[in-house]
């Protein structure tokens, strides 16, 4: 299993998020934590445990795909419970290709993330319109993300959809849901029985 040093964890997090001392005094004399103790013993957000997990060598490559298909699925799916008044044939075709397997392409999610930042421009009076088009946008991006394999980053448009949409408390929930899902992506790299 992937295990970190302080050092290691700084390059990884996002710059300022922890000092060197400071994760010394939470590793309470540990040279190396694993991943196992980054999502349930160490005080990390919740971002912070999905941004680590996610990185390179943390967790099998079909790990952190499963893993991540599953959040770009409900950042699509709930694109898709707009009003009325914002479908739009483009988007809802290529969601349900993406959504189905049929177009699960970057060049695909490409242009709709384009069609969504255009759409979102032409709102200018209507926010709740906007917010739609601009977790569109996000819920896109995470796909082609996914396609290129940049899973930390499919991970975190999926989030930035559910921030776009419910604000800073969809952004929480949304990495609670991902951390909640890694734990049954992932039984079989913990060694964890089906009860865990």
């Amino acid at each position: 299993m992937k295990t970190w040093t302080v050092g290691e964890v700084l390059r990884v997090l996002p710059r300022g998020s922890y000092t060197a001392p400071r994760l010394r005094h939470l590793w309470n004399g540990r040279k190396r934590v694993t991943l196992l103790e980054v999502l349930t013993e160490l005080p990390f957000s919740d971002a912070h445990r999905v941004r680590l997990a996610m990185s390179p060598g943390a967790l099998p490559v079909e790990v952190r795909q499963e893993w991540a298909d599953i959040i770009v699925h409900r950042a699509i799916l709930r694109t898709l419970e707009g009003p009325e008044s914002l479908e739009n044939g483009a988007w809802k075709v290529w969601a349900m290709g993406w959504l189905n397997g049929m177009d699960r392409s970057a060049r695909g999610a490409r242009a709709v993330e384009k069609l969504a930042s255009k759409e979102m421009m032409g709102m200018r009076g209507d926010l709740a319109a906007r917010k739609v088009w601009n977790a569109r946008e996000a819920a896109a991006d995470a796909a082609r993300r996914l396609f290129l394999r940049s899973y930390w980053m499919a991970a975190f448009c999926g989030a930035l959809c559910a921030r776009r949409l419910d604000g800073a408390a969809g952004l929480a929930e949304e990495f609670r849901r991902q951390v909640e899902e890694l734990a049954h992506v992932g039984l079989g790299v913990f060694n964890l029985g089906a009860d865990a």
